[in-house]
């Protein structure tokens, strides 16, 4: 990975008063609110910078207000100041933000800017077209063959809601969401066309030519799962002979206009008992991003499957591989919830891992093809049938609360990236959502 162009951008915002500092991949931006008045043409480099590195560094920003960067929520802090060096204006009532915010800085440049309260909104609305599969993945939680398909109408509805409430991002799934070809074609194009960040996930064996020159002018991002480095190993998984298909997908999905193209493993002891063979089959295919995940499966098929039975202590050989991996341009992060105190250096896991900020509904929720939103893929908890219902259910507004976490975890540094681990293997354990992960230190 190279840092060239952030370089090139420090020096950039120095002649603005910002301060960048970057050190073994953790990002610090610290920013004098109080003294510059360059913070309209600070805010799209800063961006920048979020967008290209918030899944390679630690990003953390230091002395905007939530209100000048809404997207970056997790990465901005607050040192504790004198609360007459800020003032709160009418609009902060409205702000998702009005309780842990001190207001903004009481200067004249703040008092002349027009400021809109951040809305408090899921960042993602993720849409299962169809509960209907082609594959019978051993790693799959959701085993629901029944032919149960999200109406077209239905669909569009979710989008103009989410379209109405400032949404940016909506998601594609299923099941596979190509089984059901033409109404995923028609639900990518009208959520594109309502200017959304469009992202597809596909197990790629439907893919062919046709269909990415339908759908590559509107597709921003589509994952590939792919579980195997080779027939074999990814059968296994599968219990489906796909592997050829998947790698002839993904060779032209490298061929193609959509922009970033991922490749998501479900973390296996095959996988790690074979990490240099996956590492040679992520290079022939010029791989530049793979997606890592703990596995999310009912505790009873552990037994069943021992592959699927990972261990915390198991992690470090993963942890390792990730930054040999990322140091030969590939890069590689742990994608789903586990806590980072699960490993004695939890600071070297936070730079690798997204934690929970895309699951358990922190950020993210689901549209079931059942007919009703729930938090994650992996807990399914009806939460209503509007975004709106389903963002303001009790059971959303406890996750996001975290006050059901132990004192330990709320005096942690690294709890607004980490967020206290997986709330479903909380439950696989304690039967209780709001239990501890049974990753987490004791």
């Amino acid at each position: 990975m190279t840092f060239k162009y952030l370089r090139n951008l420090k020096h950039t915002l120095e002649k603005y008063g910002v301060i960048l500092s970057l050190n073994n991949y953790k990002i610090d931006i610290r920013v004098n609110a109080f003294r510059n008045n360059n913070l309209l043409k600070i805010r799209p480099l800063i961006y920048y910078i979020l967008n290209t590195y918030d899944r390679l560094c630690i990003i953390n920003i230091e002395g905007i207000p939530y209100c000048l960067l809404p997207s970056a929520e997790d990465h901005i802090i607050y040192n504790s100041l004198p609360h007459k060096r800020y003032v709160k204006r009418k609009e902060c009532r409205d702000c998702k933000f009005t309780l842990t915010c001190p207001g903004l800085p009481n200067t004249n440049f703040f008092k002349k800017l027009n400021i809109k309260p951040v809305k408090d909104i899921p960042k993602q609305v993720a849409i299962e077209i169809t509960k209907k599969c082609n594959l019978n993945c051993i790693i799959c939680s959701q085993k629901d063959r029944k032919p149960i398909s999200s109406p077209l109408s239905r669909i569009k509805n979710i989008i103009d809601e989410a379209y109405l409430l400032g949404i940016r991002e909506i998601r594609f799934t299923g099941g596979e969401p190509l089984l059901e070809n033409t109404k995923l074609i028609s639900s990518i194009k009208y959520a594109k066309h309502k200017g959304f960040y469009i992202l597809l996930n596909t197990n790629a064996v439907l893919l062919n030519k046709n269909i990415i020159t339908e759908i590559e002018n509107y597709i921003d991002n589509i994952l590939i799962s792919l579980h195997g480095f080779n027939s074999h190993t990814n059968s296994y998984i599968t219990r489906r002979n796909d592997f050829r298909k998947k790698i002839e997908a993904v060779l032209m999905l490298q061929k193609s206009k959509i922009p970033i193209l991922r490749i998501g493993t479900v973390i296996t002891k095959n996988l790690l008992n074979n990490l240099h063979k996956y590492y040679i089959l992520l290079k022939k295919l010029n791989i530049k991003i793979w997606e890592l995940y703990r596995p999310m499966v009912p505790q009873k098929l552990l037994s069943v499957y021992r592959t699927l039975n990972i261990s915390s202590q198991e992690m470090y050989t993963l942890i390792r591989f990730i930054y040999y991996v990322r140091r030969k341009n590939i890069t590689a992060w742990i994608g789903n919830p586990l806590p980072f105190c699960s490993i004695k250096n939890k600071e070297s896991l936070q730079k690798i891992s997204l934690g929970a900020r895309y699951d358990d509904g922190h950020s993210r929720i689901v549209w079931d093809a059942k007919g009703y939103f729930k938090p994650s893929y992996f807990i399914n908890i009806n939460l209503g049938n509007s975004i709106q219902q389903a963002w303001n259910h009790p059971f959303i507004r406890k996750i996001n609360s975290l006050e059901y976490l132990s004192p330990f975890c709320q005096d942690c540094k690294l709890l607004r990236w980490c967020l206290g681990g997986s709330r479903y293997w909380a439950y696989q354990y304690t039967g209780d959502f709001f239990g501890q992960d049974p990753w987490m230190k004791k």
